[in-house]
């Protein structure tokens, strides 16, 4: 079996694995030719582990198990010079948490369901190797999102940021790419709930891993259109991605 073939059932096999702490990056590498512009939509589901801290009440501090972020992207990007690239990333996105455990061996439900509410990113990409066959390059991405929802009868309003820095290899196979690399994630966030207006508490919330790797394909699939599909790992999470863009 080629490297090709394995890259993809490797991604499709993940896609119902492990949980998820992760959002599509792409090659990389910058994409663009200097002037040129890229259209595309990205989508990215996220299973993830989210610790909690709370400031407005007894300080405790729990876990959000297998929480659910589901994002839908449209990408334009623009070859701002050469090896150099910038996205804006607009759209939705939907936060789901699970059930949440405290550190004290507590348990409880977390049923907070927001719907799709307006999500927006930027991401930049720079090539520094550009080699024949192999090339290195760096890439920093952040995105925000929030979301209404209710938990126990109270309204509750979520709101974050996260933030990845990537840097590895986009390696020519002949009629595709191969890339990934090392990458840093963070995500930040606050949780507030009320009751009948008057707020009673608020929490803070990151992203349990903060490391990992990715692998990737992207594929011509026709003239000036390309595919890609990824997956990420770290400590104990897996992810996956994909995008279509169109360059003109």
């Amino acid at each position: 079996m080629n490297m090709k073939k394995v890259v993809v059932l490797l991604c499709v096999a993940w896609m119902g694995a492990g949980a998820f702490g992760f959002s599509f990056m792409g090659p990389p590498t910058a994409e663009l030719e200097q002037a040129e512009w890229k259209a595309g939509y990205t989508f990215s589901y996220s299973e993830l582990d989210i610790e909690g801290k709370e400031v407005s009440g007894g300080g405790d501090k729990y876990t959000f198990k297998d929480s659910e972020v589901t994002r839908h992207y449209f990408d334009l990007g623009y070859g701002l010079f050469k090896n150099f690239e910038l996205n804006l990333l607009l759209g939705v996105a939907s936060v789901e948490t699970g059930d949440f455990d405290y550190d004290d061996g507590r348990s409880s439900p977390g049923d907070f369901d927001g719907s799709d509410d307006f999500s927006y990113g930027f991401n930049a990409k720079y090539t520094f190797v550009d080699g024949e066959t192999i090339d290195w390059g760096t890439m920093l991405q952040m995105t925000w999102l929030s979301g209404d929802g209710k938990w126990e009868g109270h309204d509750e309003e979520f709101e974050a940021y996260d933030l990845q820095i990537a840097v590895g290899p986009t390696i020519d196979m002949g009629g595709w790419d191969l890339y990934g690399g090392g990458y840093f994630y963070k995500l930040d966030g606050d949780l507030k709930a009320k009751d009948h207006g008057t707020r009673i508490w608020k929490d803070d919330l990151e992203e349990e891993d903060s490391y990992g790797g990715y692998v990737g394909a992207a594929f011509k699939i026709m003239k000036n259109t390309d595919l890609a599909v990824e997956c990420s790992f770290s400590r104990d999470t897996l992810g996956i991605g994909a995008s279509i863009a169109w360059k003109f």
